[in-house]
């Protein structure tokens, strides 16, 4: 067992890998009366292609397997899931994103029970061709009702202007590409990358260590899962180039809609590559935050509604992403490029953002989701946990202007969507 210091020494987490291969994270807290626990394993859309166990072939995964297989892991031969959950007033759901899949509970009771039945459920694969089949046309209707959706195809199509892989096609594929899923590659798939030494848990509220350990541990089928095989997969390189400068497309909406985005290479600022997401991602808070002087400039001149700001990352690659509806959208991209061209952050605005950042973080121990969310995606990004707290302390003033003066603001796409009668 190891015990971290987090948030400042504010919380304690607990780790242990298991003789099973699964990495456990224990975060108990006395004050909370629920439980929130998260079973992740390291697969998601992004791999498109791996070698099957004990074989140097390679499988050439449809788009959408990932999250189609999230679907089918609440087929049990006996039990239906959420009907089991419900009885105990559990919250159950799962999620598959870009580079993991992950099963959730939420609950006040019956941690034991509920526990033991999650880790039933997620190892005990259950792939008929009459409930695979049935579920293609429930996802096909999934997928068809967010193409009508305006906020969606913007996202797609930024998405496809700046990357070529990872983020470039849709989580849970095409209608066309589901129909090529079937149970000989479901299964495939699931022996691969649902291995425990694949997958992590995380516990966190009114919970006990020696509890959670022992209820994995007792747990039979979780225990015939133990395979511990390495995994390889082909994972492209992303360029650190846009892939399109300028998209233009029409859709049923009323006013405008765009998304103007940046693109950056971490290895060109010379830091440590999680220092400088720190580093960028409090300079665009400051220069495009809810309370950043552009924020309130385009607010009052109404040069947008419904502004938004968000950042993407994976390996060297970080991008910034401004949406909005607007009227004025050559207007509004002017402003961003002023913005952008004559940055002013001094160092009090530095260490105002900073103490904001904490007392951000300290407000979110109250939030077990939260807590947890932030601890996952340390794992699948650094693959350990980092102390946020101790992070954000360690900046320093002068590397963000050092990481500002290599910014490179020309890599960039404007995608514009336009109501269909203007």
């Amino acid at each position: 067992m190891i015990k971290y210091n987090y948030f400042g020494n504010e919380e304690k987490v607990y780790y242990e890998k298991l003789d099973n291969g699964l990495d456990v994270y224990v975060i108990p807290s006395k004050n909370k009366r629920s439980y929130y626990i998260e079973l992740v394993t390291k697969y998601g859309s992004r791999i498109k292609e791996f070698k099957e166990l004990d074989s140097n072939n390679y499988i050439k995964l449809p788009l959408g397997t990932a999250h189609f297989l999230e679907h089918k892991m609440f087929d049990t031969p006996l039990t239906d899931a959420f009907e089991f959950f419900g009885k105990t007033g559990t919250y159950i759901n799962a999620g598959t994103n870009y580079f993991c899949t992950k099963y959730y509970i939420d609950g006040k009771k019956c941690l034991k029970k509920n526990l033991d039945f999650l880790l039933s459920m997620v190892y005990t694969p259950y792939f008929t061709k009459e409930l695979i089949d049935n579920e293609k046309g429930i996802i096909e209707e999934e997928i068809k009702m967010y193409d009508d959706e305006a906020d969606w195809i913007l996202d797609r199509e930024m998405k496809k202007c700046l990357f070529q892989t990872t983020f470039s096609h849709e989580i849970a594929g095409t209608c066309d590409s589901i129909k090529e899923i079937n149970s000989d590659i479901l299964k495939k798939t699931y022996d691969v990358f649902y291995q425990p030494s694949n997958m992590f848990l995380v516990a966190c509220g009114n919970v006990k260590y020696k509890d959670i350990l022992d209820i994995i541990k007792n747990n039979k089928d979780i225990n015939k899962r133990i395979t511990n095989k390495k995994i390889v997969y082909k994972c492209e390189k992303e360029s650190k180039k846009v892939v399109l400068e300028y998209k233009y497309l029409e859709a049923n909406i009323i006013i405008p809609k765009l998304a103007y985005s940046f693109k950056f290479d971490l290895n060109d600022f010379g830091l440590d590559n999680l220092m400088t997401k720190y580093y960028l991602s409090l300079l665009f808070t400051h220069l495009f935050g809810e309370a950043s002087l552009f924020n309130q400039f385009v607010t009052e001149n109404k040069l947008a509604h419904n502004f938004y700001m968000d950042h993407l990352s994976f390996d060297n690659i970080y991008s910034l992403n401004l949406s909005a509806e607007s009227e004025y959208a050559d207007m509004f991209k002017d402003e961003v490029d002023k913005a952008v061209s004559k940055i002013n952050i001094t160092e009090e605005d530095f260490n105002r953002v900073k103490k904001i950042w904490i007392a951000i973080l300290i407000r979110s121990l109250d939030n077990k989701e939260n807590l947890t969310y932030s601890i996952v995606s340390d794992i699948l990004n650094n693959g350990v946990i980092n102390d946020q707290y101790e992070l954000i302390e360690k900046m320093k003033y002068n590397e963000l202007v050092e990481i500002i003066n290599k910014i490179d603001w020309s890599n960039k796409s404007f995608v514009l969507m336009m109501p269909k009668e203007k």
